[in-house]
């Protein structure tokens, strides 16, 4: 009898001690409100029912002393089926590599060619929407779900055995002011009707090409007239989030690329690059909303299923130190930097951010820097082995898909050189 109630005593003392030191990370979504999670105790999650996941609701405190950010409570509700996470060693996987370029192959095309086309050697292609429906996502145009389901109707069912990982292609185009609610109502409405159809095409994610062809969209003060520029990186957040969290519920697992990541908009950028050596033009000044749009969108995706992928348009990369070095601006040295990220989000920023990189076929003479054949390959090679989920090509110099623009097919030598990096990729 002695003896049970010694060991008694003992799983007690164990059980407490548990209980106030084992803890788990949450990263859970908030709904129409930005919500964090925060580290709880073991005995929190084994009290709630199998399969819940947990809404956290922190109060924050601004501590004018130090200028952080803390949390001094929060409450837990289970909203979902969603298992909360467990730690794990995640498990090394290779990127995709997907392929872009002046072409810009629409659905149907693609649907017609798919036999030609899924010899290349990519794992998948960003697609234009048939009819140039891609350059009306972002505008004040409504477009209905079934306009965009029916001009990507020709990809349902492509089957193909090797370009499984298509996106659609989305150009950033002028929607007025940031602050006028009546036009970005239909931007967001936009958004979610193209993420509904193109989930059910079939498709991967969508290709967010975020430089302003047609004219301003994320400018300062075009498109934001009357407030400060504080005031308006504020507010061109707030978009991306809107944006980002309509696509999520027509789409739960999307991923969206954005070519141009936050890192845009942040002097720190330019200092950083040079630092490490990589030749960078500093165009922040120009570009004073996007990043604080593309921060929006990863606001949006934590605690969710959906991916982020900060696209790594640094066409000046040719090392595996380049890769890597620009690899720590995307996910921690921004977080750590630039005050265009909210405080509260800096500690869920490298874990709600992939880390991606473009490659140019073509050289950068302003910068002294070259592209060849031989270029090419070793680029690829290197951002291969850096990247999270997604390396992706841009071709101007040549065709790859027999469209005819550009004008010279792209030659073997180019073909085999990209054989070669896919395959060098760990």
């Amino acid at each position: 009898m002695n003896n049970k109630i010694i060991i008694g005593v003992a799983l007690l003392v164990i059980a407490i001690g548990v209980n106030q030191h084992i803890h788990y990370d949450l990263k859970l979504k908030g709904s129409n409100s930005f919500n964090y999670g925060e580290r709880i105790k073991s005995s929190d999650l084994f009290q709630k029912e199998k399969g819940d996941t947990y809404t956290f609701e922190p109060e924050f405190v601004d501590t004018s002393k130090t200028g952080k950010t803390e949390v001094k409570n929060s409450n837990i509700t289970p909203n979902s089926t969603k298992k909360p996470p467990t730690p794990e060693t995640p498990i090394p996987k290779k990127p995709k590599l997907i392929h872009h370029g002046w072409g810009f192959p629409t659905a149907t095309y693609v649907a017609q060619n798919i036999r030609s086309m899924e010899k290349m050697p990519v794992d998948g292609l960003a697609v234009r929407i048939d009819n140039d429906y891609s350059r009306y996502v972002m505008s004040d145009q409504p477009v209905s779900y079934e306009t965009f389901k029916a001009n990507l109707q020709p990809l349902i069912g492509l089957n193909s055995s090797t370009l499984k990982y298509n996106f659609v292609i989305v150009h950033s185009t002028p929607v007025g002011d940031i602050y006028d609610d009546n036009k970005w109502n239909v931007t967001i409405n936009n958004f979610a009707n193209l993420a509904k159809a193109a989930k059910e095409t079939g498709l991967q994610g969508i290709f967010f090409d975020n430089e302003e062809y047609f004219g301003a969209t994320m400018m300062y003060p075009d498109n934001c007239a009357n407030h400060t520029v504080k005031e308006c990186q504020e507010q061109a957040r707030v978009r991306g989030k809107q944006i980002m969290e309509a696509i999520i519920n027509e789409w739960s697992n999307v991923e969206l690329i954005a070519l141009h990541g936050t890192y845009l908009s942040e002097d720190k950028t330019a200092d950083y690059l040079d630092s490490v050596g990589i030749p960078y033009n500093n165009v922040a000044w120009a570009n004073e909303l996007k990043s604080s749009f593309v921060i929006g969108m990863v606001e949006a995706v934590v605690g969710t299923n959906a991916l982020l992928i900060d696209g790594g348009e640094i066409y000046q990369a040719r090392t595996l130190k380049n890769f890597q070095d620009i690899k720590y601006w995307q996910k921690e040295g921004m977080a750590k930097e630039s005050d265009l990220i909210p405080t509260a989000l800096k500690p869920y920023w490298s874990e709600n951010v992939s880390s991606s990189f473009g490659i140019y076929d073509q050289p950068l003479p302003g910068l002294g820097i070259e592209m060849n054949v031989n270029d090419w390959e070793s680029t690829i090679t290197n951002a291969m082995q850096v990247a999270d989920d997604y390396v992706w090509l841009y071709s101007e110099k040549y065709d790859w898909w027999n469209i005819g623009h550009p004008s010279t097919p792209i030659p073997q030598d180019w073909i085999d050189a990209t054989i070669r990096a896919k395959n060098n990729a760990p």
